[in-house]
């Protein structure tokens, strides 16, 4: 179900709180929210992108033996903002 007005009916007549699977095609996460619905899924697809990551970087490293960018590991630093700060690991020895 993709059509913003057919959530809100749903979301209306249904006792409970309203669970959608998010897809691409469907109303913005605000869209959904003021139709009222409660959660949004994404299901399976987040392993489902990890493992296309996986097998691109894989037929990278097959056809020319080189890493891709997103392949540079990095931790969190744990500080105030830690989403925004990155210690890269030590490499080699």
């Amino acid at each position: 179900m993709h059509d913003l007005p057919d959530i809100r009916r749903l979301a209306d007549a249904f006792d409970g709180r309203l669970n959608v699977l998010g897809r691409p095609g469907m109303p913005s996460i605000a869209e959904l929210a003021d139709a009222g619905v409660c959660r949004i899924s994404i299901g399976s697809t987040g392993p489902g992108i990890a493992y296309a990551a996986f097998g691109r970087a894989a037929a990278q490293l097959l056809a020319g033996g080189d890493y891709l960018p997103e392949q540079a590991m990095v931790l969190p630093t744990g500080g105030d903002d830690a989403k925004d700060t990155a210690a890269e690991l030590p490499t080699g020895r």
